[in-house]
């Protein structure tokens, strides 16, 4: 599992931070996409890791993920997330890991017929913990926003590649349209 972390009281530090990712794919297709979680989510992101998918509940999903520690254990985190088809929205709860209680919304916004827009809002929590007697440092928002916002623009070029891929198979697939016999 990795060494204990022992947190003290009133120590903890919020770091907000957020961006917006455009994309070349529609809103829905979009939503859809982002929020379809598979267990090769962390490749796409140019991200080594394990990624595990529990549904709990409709609209109600828990991911389990391993990635390598930096000088040691792996890293383990636990994150509940809740989908909002109608909103297109989610929200992701660290709940167990190295960052728990940290949350993530995340918005899928129209921004034409063929394009959308992610609406990205984080809150990461940082403690003053102590692992092996080393104290963990902490990121500015900064880094964060550059980190995430640049897992999201490899996330844009899967998911557009996706998009046109579906694209393609959709006018492969579609039969000719033919009037009935009789009609011409």
């Amino acid at each position: 599992m990795g060494a204990p972390v022992r947190e003290k009281p009133g120590t903890s530090t919020p770091i907000d931070y957020s961006f917006k990712q455009r994309f070349r794919a529609p809103a829905a297709f979009a939503y859809r996409w982002a929020t379809e979680f598979t267990p090769r989510d962390w490749a796409i992101g140019g991200i080594t890791g394990r990624r595990k998918v529990v549904t709990i509940a409709e609209n109600t999903i828990l991911l389990l993920d391993t990635f390598p520690g930096d000088d040691g254990p792996p890293v383990r985190k636990t994150k509940l997330v809740h989908v909002y088809p109608e909103t297109r929205t989610w929200v992701s709860t660290h709940i167990a890991g190295p960052r728990r209680h940290s949350q993530f919304r995340y918005c899928i916004r129209e921004d034409g017929p063929a394009s959308s827009i992610l609406e990205f809002r984080g809150r990461e929590i940082r403690r003053e913990a102590y692992i092996m007697g080393r104290a963990a440092s902490d990121s500015p928002p900064a880094v964060l926003r550059r980190a995430d916002s640049q897992m999201w623009k490899l996330f844009a070029l899967g998911m557009e590649r996706d998009f046109k891929s579906a694209k393609t198979r959709d006018r492969r697939t579609t039969t000719p349209r033919t009037d009935p016999p009789g009609r011409w």
